[in-house]
């Protein structure tokens, strides 16, 4: 879970533009992690956050980028 929280806090840091790589970190976090793992890391945000990550992922993100990210990585991670 502590990986969970880690990753949690770095998708923060993109959204609120601290992090410096375009969202190459949410790109690489959520794009190298099975369904399970995915699920941890919502699970992680939504424990720090007090938010759900789909809903901050689609007020963040748009366009191509937005719908792989929602279609393809959090279909089989349902809470």
């Amino acid at each position: 879970m502590a990986t969970s929280r880690i990753f949690a806090l770095s998708i923060m840091r993109e959204f609120l533009g601290i992090a410096i790589e375009d969202g190459k970190a949410i790109i690489w976090i959520l794009g190298h992690r099975n369904a399970d793992q995915r699920k941890q890391i919502r699970l992680a945000y939504q424990e720090i956050y007090l938010e759900d990550l789909n809903n901050e992922l689609k007020s963040e993100l748009s366009g191509d980028f937005e719908l792989i990210l929602l279609l393809d990585l959090f279909q089989k991670a349902r809470i």
